[in-house]
């Protein structure tokens, strides 16, 4: 079984929505997780007051679909 899911541009927005760890970066979803330890790293970012790390980037695949962990899937 696959721990993706490959969804269009609606879909895309739902679960960005519905999530806090997720966010638009131009077309791409990122993925980002609170983490003090985000300031030492390399993939630190400072987000909503807090340190945290960018854990994935999801960027637009070329038939125009995201390819998602399930976990945020629509309906889940």
């Amino acid at each position: 079984m696959s721990k993706f899911q490959h969804v269009g541009y609606d879909e895309a927005h739902q679960i960005v929505d519905r999530s806090k760890s997720l966010f638009w970066n131009g077309w791409n979803i990122v993925e980002w997780r609170k983490d003090a330890d985000g300031f030492f790293s390399r993939n630190g970012m400072y987000r909503n007051n807090s340190w945290g790390k960018v854990v994935r980037i999801t960027r637009l695949e070329d038939d125009g679909t995201w390819k998602v962990p399930i976990k945020y899937a629509v309906g889940r």
